[in-house]
């Protein structure tokens, strides 16, 4: 992790980097560590849905899916053809339904 940061510190614009990190947060569950870093590489590269879908990912982690919702609603407007957003867009509000159901119970 040392050296992705110091490649932050040299090139806060590498978008590589930021997925890296992101990534490595979200495989030890730090789901707000990686969000921060999901958004960054959104932010520095809109062109590129994947920062997205994994931050979607994440958000789901965290249960909360009407977030996950949203910001995949939204994206998938603007990439209407990436079939990963579209897909988590679906498992997101399956995931919601299946929440809600149980809490009516």
């Amino acid at each position: 992790m040392q050296y992705f940061f110091e490649v932050v510190k040299r090139d806060p614009s590498y978008k590589l980097v930021h997925s890296e990190i992101a990534k490595v947060y979200l495989g030890r569950e730090e789901y707000d560590l990686a969000r921060q870093y999901f958004e960054t590489c959104a932010s520095i590269h809109p062109e590129n849905p994947s920062p997205i879908n994994n931050l979607s990912v994440t958000l789901m982690h965290q249960g909360k899916f009407d977030e996950a919702i949203q910001v995949l609603k939204k994206h998938v407007e603007v990439f209407p053809e990436n079939v990963h957003l579209r897909r988590n867009l679906t498992i997101a509000q399956e995931k919601l339904k299946e929440t809600r159901t149980q809490f009516h119970r």
